[in-house]
């Protein structure tokens, strides 16, 4: 027999809705639909900001300049969690492009057009206030983008956005939300930034920024705490 009588037959049945009731979560969870957590801390503020409650689907795949690149689109998901209180989010069809560099930035630089008006919302699902701060470059760069890199790293910051690496944003890239993180340069459209201009605009953006700050990087990366000191 399954059951026993009495106290074995309560001991069963007990034990019988314990493991149906697993059962249950396990497959709730399995069938779960993922969901970017509401802060990666001390990770990108692009990823943070635009992965924030929406899945994400590749488009396309590609090395550029030697360099691997992936082209990412935000999309709605079947089954949507409730966010955490005062997180809002993330938009759907949000192009994300990432590449990857052959040298690793001494320095955290975030930069957002100045014309995206969405910004300070998604800003909000971020740990920004406890991780960059903010800056102001010579001459009218501000009226471009706001600027965030890592506190105590301006000296730095300035070495990598030299003026040409400055001129080349304001021309090529105003429409666009940017990103240095370690090794990864993040691109993403911002609200201006018309659709069907993304994969152009970003992959030949990214590509000609890398070239720019590569050898900056690179130089910083051959400075031992001796020499920088």
């Amino acid at each position: 027999m399954l059951f026993g009588g009495g106290n074995d037959y309560k001991f069963d049945f007990v034990v019988l809705i314990v493991f149906i009731a697993v059962f249950l979560i396990k497959r709730m969870l399995n069938n779960r639909t993922y969901e970017a957590p509401a802060n990666f801390v001390d990770g990108s503020l692009i990823l943070t900001m635009y992965s924030l409650g929406v899945g994400m689907t590749s488009l396309s795949k590609g090395t550029l300049n030697d360099m691997p690149y992936n082209i990412l689109i935000t999309e709605d998901l079947l089954h949507k969690d409730p966010l955490p209180g005062g997180m809002i989010r993330a938009p759907a069809g949000q192009v994300i492009m990432s590449m990857d560099l052959p040298e690793k930035s001494e320095v955290h630089i975030a930069g957002f057009s100045a014309a995206d008006s969405h910004l300070d919302e998604l800003l909000g699902n971020t740990n920004l206030d406890n991780s960059l701060v903010k800056v102001n470059l010579e001459g009218d760069f501000q009226d471009y983008f706001r600027l965030y890199c890592s506190p105590g790293r301006e000296v730095e910051l300035r070495e990598i956005l030299d003026p040409s690496s400055m001129e080349f944003l304001v021309d090529f890239c105003k429409k666009l939300n940017w990103e240095l993180f370690e090794n990864t340069l993040y691109f993403v459209q911002s609200q201006t930034t018309k659709a069907d201009e993304y994969e152009e605009t970003m992959t030949q953006a990214a590509g000609d920024f890398a070239k720019k700050i590569l050898p900056t990087l690179q130089r910083m990366s051959n400075i031992s705490p001796q020499d920088s000191v």
